[in-house]
């Protein structure tokens, strides 16, 4: 049996209630409406699924910098390849993908 449902419904309101949702980050996804499981377990699934999709559009944003730059044969250097890699920013991401689509060299994509 899970967890979640070994638990009897007085121990899911003693620890929701010790728990300051407030203070967490609030899911931008919906939260499962199951009323087994406790509030603080779908909260932490809901973020989870966030997390997994910023993540999602982070690499995909990579992927396509990375493949603008080797269709228009501006390869990126090694240390330039871990920037774009390393990179968490979605907003920079896109500005470089930008850049990448008319930029002379891969030097251009990352200057300014």
């Amino acid at each position: 049996m899970a967890l979640w449902k070994a638990l009897d419904r007085a121990a899911h309101a003693e620890l929701e209630a010790k728990m300051d949702f407030q203070s967490l980050p609030q899911p931008q996804v919906e939260i499962e409406d199951d009323p087994d499981l406790p509030m603080f377990f779908k909260r932490g699934v809901a973020l989870g699924r966030q997390r997994g999709r910023e993540e999602g559009r982070q690499e995909g944003r990579i992927e396509d910098l990375l493949d603008v730059l080797e269709v228009r044969g501006l390869a990126p250097t090694d240390a330039q390849r871990a920037t774009i890699t390393s990179c968490r920013d979605i907003a920079l991401l896109k500005s470089w993908h930008r850049r990448a689509l008319t930029a002379e060299s891969a030097d251009a994509v990352f200057e300014g």
